[in-house]
């Protein structure tokens, strides 16, 4: 589960379609989540960008 910055949470895995550009996460770790872009260039070539988001877990509440 991703918590946003809006503090609304989804559920995501392999192949979820996520962010304002339509990426799809391609590999998911406790780390990082790798997620492809694709794209068009000026010429029309369709070309692909990964982007590497390292995950945090959240921190424990405090009572």
């Amino acid at each position: 589960m991703l918590e946003g910055p809006d503090g609304k949470g989804d559920f995501v895995r392999t192949g979820t379609v996520i962010g304002m550009n339509r990426g799809v996460v391609k590999k998911i770790t406790p780390n990082r989540m790798i997620i492809e872009e694709k794209y068009k260039t000026y010429t029309g070539e369709v070309e692909r960008k990964e982007i590497i988001v390292e995950l945090r877990k959240k921190k424990e509440e405090t009572r």
